[in-house]
């Protein structure tokens, strides 16, 4: 008998992982059964504000339309002025 060749190497990895990760639920419905008590984990102040943090910027949208607008319509109307010093600051630490 020929096996099959899988074309992802991976597959047969995720496949076990997946059926590792079912033998757990079952294993983790069986406990709840049981009665097991459940853990409880309590935060820190600054895993919270760090939690916080992740989730404004998960929440804020890679563009802002406002702003990329308002430069369309400088550079349309050909009043849009470049930074010259901002943007060799910025510039300057990746040409060192």
């Amino acid at each position: 008998m020929i096996d099959k060749i899988q074309s992802n190497p991976l597959a047969g990895y995720t496949n076990s992982i997946n059926q590792v990760s079912k033998n757990q639920l079952s294993v983790s419905d069986e406990s709840n059964r049981i009665g097991n008590k459940s853990a409880e984990v309590k935060l820190s102040n600054d895993a919270l504000i760090l939690q916080r943090g992740i989730q404004a910027v998960k929440e804020t949208p890679d563009v802002r339309p406002n702003v990329v607008k308002a430069i369309q319509q400088q550079l349309e109307a050909g009043t849009y002025q470049v930074d010259v010093g901002a943007l060799t600051e910025k510039l300057l630490p990746f040409m060192k």
